[in-house]
């Protein structure tokens, strides 16, 4: 887990938003256990996103009648993650 703070405008944002493949870097490369992500482009950043990459942001964007179990199931639900496969596991943890 990372943390990155700083002033405003100091780039936190555009950081996190390279290293997700949401914005492009201008030059230079970038690998990502050795997968080149400055090559990929359309379906195979949102692969490589859905694949490897997580973050909160401020506001956190979720779904407010969601519970936060429910949105993260969301988020599982796209890797075809069966819903009792989540669920199964909360319960086994408390």
């Amino acid at each position: 887990m990372v943390s990155i703070i700083g002033k405003s405008g100091s780039g936190k944002s555009t950081i996190l938003n390279i290293l997700s493949g949401i914005d492009v870097i201008d030059n230079g490369e970038y690998y990502f256990n050795e997968e080149a992500v400055h090559s990929l482009k359309g379906d195979e950043l949102t692969r490589f996103r859905r694949k490897n990459i997580g973050f909160v942001v401020q506001n956190f964007a979720l779904i407010d009648d969601y519970s936060i179990f429910d949105n993260i199931a969301m988020v599982l639900r796209y890797e075809k993650v069966k819903k009792q496969e989540p669920a199964n596991k909360k319960s086994r943890e408390k």
